[in-house]
């Protein structure tokens, strides 16, 4: 989904053109309409939304388990899809090439065969997690012996994109102690920019009949959204 925000001429000239690029998975999205939502109130910046289309069939399939080896994570399943939407990202970016001043990628998994178009515009990279933390949170398969050979193959690709960044952004301190500890990323380009939800105040509620608290969840598992730390 592409769209364009409305925009008067900033003062400078013409509006800054930024150009957000969103891998879209899950939560990924909703960020990205929250951005949107609120970007028109700048009418200095003319702000185009590139949302990587859903999996097809080509990318479901390079991005699949390979039995036996999918038990242990030596298939390199999630790299490979990963790569898959790299691959799909990248085109884009060459197709808009020349149509923006600043980029915004989020997430780097995005940008892993990107980096050089990274490097050659003003561009931030924004994450919720690391690849080597989300290698360990994946909710359709626990991390082996072997997920570590993965990181070491992912790392590389990932480390580039984190290099060619004017700026790198983690959503939590999880997620800037990782990128400042894994990835070596100095605090002259790293930043923390918590996701803008506003919790609201607690509200005193009817105790259950059993007595006991009731919780309720939303996520796919309670321990990749950080239920356990």
């Amino acid at each position: 989904m592409t769209g364009r925000s409305s925009a008067s001429k900033a003062p400078h000239g013409r509006p800054l053109r930024v150009l957000f690029l969103n891998e879209n998975l899950g939560g990924h999205a909703t960020m990205h309409r929250a951005i949107k939502a609120t970007i028109g109130e700048r009418p200095e910046i003319v702000a185009t939304f590139v949302d990587v289309p859903p999996r097809g069939l080509i990318r479901r399939v390079a991005g699949a388990g390979i039995p036996p080896l999918d038990r242990l994570d030596p298939d390199f399943a999630a790299l490979r899809s990963q790569l898959a939407v790299s691959f799909v990202a990248r085109r884009i970016l060459r197709e808009l090439a020349g149509s923006y001043d600043f980029l915004h990628v989020y997430t780097q998994h995005a940008a892993l065969l990107s980096a050089d178009m990274i490097a050659s515009t003003p561009a931030i990279v924004s994450t919720d997690a690391t690849g080597r933390q989300v290698s360990r949170l994946l909710p359709y398969r626990l991390p082996t012996r072997w997920t570590p050979l993965q990181n070491r193959v992912r790392m590389p690709l990932e480390q580039r994109v984190y290099d060619s960044a004017t700026l790198v952004i983690g959503k939590s301190e999880w997620c800037v102690n990782s990128l400042r500890n894994d990835y070596q990323i100095g605090d002259d380009k790293l930043r923390r920019i918590p996701f803008g939800v506003v919790i609201p105040p607690l509200v005193p509620r009817t105790a259950t009949p059993s007595g006991r608290p009731e919780i309720t969840f939303v996520g796919t598992t309670l321990a990749r959204k950080g239920g356990d730390r």
